[in-house]
């Protein structure tokens, strides 16, 4: 899409701003997050039944879940800005899950407990119970989706990634950034 606008000299200056890649946001409802979020619960309840409160182990495993999931929240923030940190996010998420995988394998393996097979009736139940809780969620509202207000950069036409001081009076404080920085300086506010 074309658009005209003033450049700094106030001379029109014809731009093109980008079409969307993806939506940012919008991961609460993929299949991915929504079974992270189901593998984190059964994860906390299966650490408080049969581990030690204090155990290493169940904060390993805890941990796991919870980054995994947390890199699929990032990573999806990154969709539009930066699809490069959106795919390195989404395979920190999977590591996390794998190294997960291998807690509850360890676990079973030395209790001389059963691992079921992944096409077991066992894991086929499982994986249907999953897919039935993820259809009957209650909130199916996604506030996480604000792909609707990202600015453009008034210069370039560019969509501006949202970015964190990390020194100066603003530290900490969230802004709209350009993506050509440091040519350009003029932060939007939030």
């Amino acid at each position: 899409m074309n658009t005209t606008t003033p450049n700094q000299s106030g001379r029109s200056v014809q731009s093109q701003k980008p079409e969307r890649l993806r939506p940012a946001g919008g991961y609460r409802t993929t299949a991915s997050s929504q079974t992270t979020t189901l593998i984190y619960d059964a994860t906390y309840w299966f650490c408080e039944k049969f581990f030690d409160p204090h155990s290493r182990l169940a904060d390993q495993m805890v941990m796991a879940t919870r980054n995994g999931w947390q890199n699929i929240a990032e990573g999806s923030r990154f969709a539009t800005t930066s699809p490069q940190t959106e795919l390195r996010l989404l395979n920190t998420a999977r590591a996390s899950l794998e190294e997960l995988l291998l807690d509850f394998e360890d676990y079973f393996f030395h209790r001389h407990l059963p691992q079921w097979a992944r096409d077991s009736k066992q894991a086929r139940v499982i994986r249907a119970l999953a897919a039935q809780l993820r259809r009957d969620q209650s909130d199916q509202s996604d506030r996480s989706d604000q792909s609707a207000s990202i600015p453009y950069c008034p210069r370039c036409g560019k969509l501006m990634p949202l970015r964190t001081a990390k020194t100066g009076q603003h530290t900490g404080r969230q802004f709209w950034g350009y993506t050509n920085y440091p040519n350009s300086k003029n932060p939007v506010e939030l």
